[in-house]
C-alpha cells in the first residue's frame, strides 16, 4: 500500500500534510480491508527534552526504570521555573508535595508493586478542584487563602491513579470567562 494514501469508506484519501518540522507525533493509516489502523512512526529527530514527550512515551519510560518519577517531577518544576514568570499558568505550584508523590510512586515502584498506566505522570489541576491542605481560590480574589478540608473526587482519582500533582492552573475566576485572566 502506498503511504501517502489511506482508504477510508472505500475511498482514496491523501495523508494529512507532514508535521513542522521538529514535530512529532505519527500518522494513522487504514487499511483497504476497513480493518485496524496501524500506527506508523515518521522518522524525526528524538526529544530532546522530557516536557517534548507524550504522556504514553513518559510512562513508558518510567515502567523500564530509564527515568524516575522524582526525576520526572524535578524536570517538569524547572521547566515551570523556566517559563512561568512568562506565561502565568499556575496560581499555586506545590514543588515540595509533588516530591514528596514523586518518592512514593517511585518506592511502590522499586517494591515491585503494580502499577496504573497513569502512575509517576505530572499533571496541573485547575484551581476550582478542592484539593486538600493546598490553598485553592478558584483564581479569585473572594477565595483567597482558603484551603479546602478535603479532596475532590476528580482530585481522589488522579492521586490514586498514580499521578503526580504539580499545581494548580490558572483559569479565568470561577471559570466563567474564557480569557484566563484573574
Amino acid at each position: 500500500m502506498n503511504p501517502a494514501r489511506s482508504f477510508i469508506n472505500g475511498e482514496i484519501n491523501r495523508r494529512r500534510p507532514r508535521p513542522k518540522s521538529g514535530s512529532h507525533g505519527a500518522f494513522r493509516v487504514r487499511s483497504a480491508t476497513g480493518g485496524t489502523s496501524a500506527c506508523i512512526a515518521a522518522k524525526r529527530r528524538p526529544p530532546v527534552h522530557l516536557y517534548e514527550l507524550t504522556a504514553a512515551q513518559l510512562a513508558e519510560r518510567l515502567r523500564n526504570r530509564d527515568l524516575s518519577t522524582v526525576e520526572l517531577t524535578q524536570a517538569v518544576l524547572d521547566r515551570i521555573d523556566a517559563v512561568e514568570g512568562e506565561i502565568g499558568a499556575y496560581v499555586t505550584v506545590t514543588r515540595e508535595e509533588a516530591l514528596r508523590q514523586a518518592e512514593s510512586i517511585d518506592r511502590r515502584r522499586a517494591a515491585g508493586e503494580e502499577l496504573g498506566p497513569l502512575a509517576g505522570i505530572p499533571i496541573a489541576l485547575k484551581d476550582n478542584l478542592n484539593t486538600k491542605g493546598i490553598v485553592t481560590t478558584c483564581s479569585s480574589k473572594m477565595l483567597e487563602g482558603f484551603v479546602p478540608p478535603y479532596d475532590a473526587i476528580t482530585v481522589r482519582k488522579v492521586h490514586d491513579a498514580g499521578m503526580v500533582s504539580v499545581g494548580k492552573a490558572n483559569m479565568d475566576e470561577f471559570a466563567m470567562g474564557s480569557s484566563t485572566e484573574n
